[in-house]
């Protein structure tokens, strides 16, 4: 089996991929959310930021596999 080369736009698509599927998962931790329901005392929580940022994420990470 070849090994396929990683160009630099798949590298930044998983990084892209990575970074909005971690602040989804720290949005459940509740080390991370303030009294108020912030998360890092600056960003509000809610079922569909929670979901743009999980289908944003998908779809990068869907976009790096398959390019």
């Amino acid at each position: 089996m070849m090994k396929k080369n990683i160009t630099v736009i798949q590298k930044f698509a998983w990084i892209y991929a990575i970074g909005f599927l971690l602040i989804v998962l720290i949005g459940h931790i509740p080390i991370f959310i303030d009294d108020q329901g912030y998360l890092l005392g600056f960003f509000g929580i809610s079922f569909f930021i929670d979901a743009g940022h999980f289908i944003a994420g998908l779809g990068a990470g869907i976009a790096a596999w398959h390019s």
